[in-house]
């Protein structure tokens, strides 16, 4: 197993201890022998009373049958090439129907192909970029899964890893739950409108004083510009041609103030892949923790 390979499957194993994993369905192109497959099996084995391998075209016809707690779509190579044609978007509504309420599917390394063509100008000098079905940028699959399970509670983990180097990765991961139900059985209402950086929360102390005394129960703010990936956007920019027009980026964000402004005021802070489609913009979702007492923060 490669460095990479070691990035990313402990990444990925801290994603899928979060989700409920009693009764796994791992959709691997039938890849049963894989050092992933075997990693995921041994490490979820004491929270799991099953936990089947098929590939992607026993899964498109029901099999095995039964519901699972969760469905892992796994889209990483070389297993990638065994699923064929394989519609991530597709694969995940249509795995939704198997899935219990409360369960999920995880879609594993997906490739944002903008900041694919970032690491390989890291690498080597060239933009370049392998276009497949996982080959989907986080903005793009959002607006997909929103037309293919509009009631879907969408979730894309973004890609934290280097930029360079031999762990250096493209890779994301996106989690799809099945609607959130009301009281009265139908599915809940979506949660309000995201915030937007630089517009509605112009700075880390505004954001502060926005979840200070009743504040909102959870908000997403979207298009940060963290910075160090500003920088290297920037670096990369800088190696090509100016072109009139041309946005500057400008200065990033440090990330300890967000987590500080969270943690003064009781937040969880999650990093997601931006809905802006930028590649040097992370979303923060901050949702408000309960005290020691059970009760939520004032």
């Amino acid at each position: 197993m490669t460095s990479r390979e070691r990035v990313r499957t402990g990444q990925l194993l801290d994603r899928l201890r979060r989700l409920p994993a009693r009764r796994v369905l791992h959709v691997g192109g039938g890849d049963q022998a894989s050092d992933l497959v075997r990693d995921l099996a041994a490490a979820l084995a004491g929270r799991c009373s099953r936990y089947d391998v098929v590939d992607a075209a026993s899964c498109a016809d029901g099999y095995p049958p039964g519901r699972y707690d969760l469905i892992l779509l796994d889209l990483a190579p070389p297993r990638r090439a065994a699923a064929g044609t394989v519609d991530p978007v597709h694969a995940a509504a249509s795995a939704l129907g198997r899935v219990k309420p409360d369960g999920a599917v995880f879609v594993a390394d997906m490739r944002d192909p903008r900041l694919e063509r970032l690491v390989s100008w890291a690498r080597t000098g060239r933009p370049e970029c392998r276009h497949d079905p996982a080959c989907w940028s986080p903005a793009a699959i959002l607006r997909a899964l929103d037309v293919a399970a509009p009631a879907a509670r969408v979730h894309v983990y973004p890609p934290l890893g280097p930029l360079t180097g031999p762990a250096a990765s493209a890779g994301f991961d996106v989690v799809v739950r099945p609607p959130q139900q009301a009281g009265d059985g139908r599915a809940a209402a979506r949660p309000p409108l995201p915030l937007r950086w630089g517009r509605e929360v112009l700075d880390s102390g505004q954001l502060s004083r926005l979840l200070s005394r009743r504040g909102p129960d959870r908000v997403r703010i979207v298009g940060i510009p963290l910075r160090g990936v500003v920088e290297t956007a920037a670096d990369r920019l800088a190696e090509e041609p100016w072109v009139p027009g041309r946005r500057r980026l400008g200065a990033g964000v440090d990330r300890t103030e967000l987590e500080a402004a969270g943690a003064e005021h009781g937040y969880l802070l999650t990093y997601t892949a931006s809905l802006t489609g930028a590649v040097y913009h992370f979303d923060i979702v901050l949702e408000r923790q309960p005290t020691a007492s059970g009760q939520e923060q004032a």
